[in-house]
């Protein structure tokens, strides 16, 4: 949850700079990219919070992949 509120954070302040007729890059081309970097990371954020959610390898546990001493359905382990 903390990398969305940072991307978040990132994107208001990049919406807030942007300025196409300035003279100064930072506001006319860096803030642009800006924003479109940090929407595509919330993206992409989302997406791996959906895939992590459908699989259930929630990190609630502290241990995401531990099995937890199950075999699995046999095998020596």
């Amino acid at each position: 949850m903390k990398y969305f509120l940072i991307y978040s954070f990132c994107l208001a302040v990049s919406m807030f700079f942007v300025d196409i007729e300035s003279e100064y890059i930072i506001f006319s081309i860096f803030a642009p990219i800006g924003i479109v970097v940090f929407i595509l990371l919330i993206i992409i954020w989302m997406v791996l919070k959906g895939a992590e959610s459908q699989n259930g390898i929630g990190t609630a546990d502290g241990a995401p992949y531990s099995s937890d001493g199950d075999c699995g359905g046999g095998g020596d382990c």
